[in-house]
């Protein structure tokens, strides 16, 4: 929800309306919080579902064709051998030359001890993240830094797009 707060506050802010946004998460908790968050900002172009990327017929047949697809520190917490299983899920969601975003933990000695032994999740080189984009089917893979004021966030990510080749 995090990211799409952030979208929302940006269209908000630059005027743009008619957006709508389609967002799933695997923890009803996670949901609920999100939902009274729209509620509070009366927003409502969400449409909420529950669901598990490496499940996708759990969500609606309706959701593909997407010009971008983003995702915030969710794919750390699928067992590693099955991401680009997930990554493929996603491509299968975009437009022809739609673009997947990630924002995922990159392995360094900080991540390390916080994420990877203390939250049990997986961290990620940008190595293994390109090979793994390949495997889903992509073939146009960029890295990007976090910008200034969120340079610290370096530390503890990667911001990863992939563009969806064009059939």
């Amino acid at each position: 929800g995090n990211v799409t707060r952030q979208v929302l506050d940006l269209a908000r802010r630059r005027g743009i309306t008619g957006l709508s946004i389609d967002g799933f998460d695997l923890t009803p908790a996670m949901l609920d919080r999100f939902r009274q968050w729209l509620h509070r900002e009366g927003v409502e172009a969400v449409d909420l579902r529950e669901a598990n990327v490496l499940e996708p017929d759990q969500l609606p047949q309706s959701w593909v064709g997407y010009d971008r697809i983003l995702s915030s520190a969710m794919l750390e917490y699928l067992p590693k051998d099955r991401l680009a299983e997930a990554l493929a899920n996603l491509r299968g969601r975009l437009a022809d030359d739609g673009t997947l975003t990630i924002f995922i933990t990159r392995r360094n000695a900080l991540t390390k001890g916080l994420i990877e032994w203390w939250w049990k999740a997986n961290i990620y080189t940008r190595h293994e993240l390109r090979e793994i984009y390949r495997q889903a089917g992509f073939d146009s893979i960029t890295f990007h830094r976090f910008p200034c004021p969120f340079w610290h966030l370096n530390l503890w990510g990667l911001i990863v797009e992939a563009r969806n080749p064009q059939s």
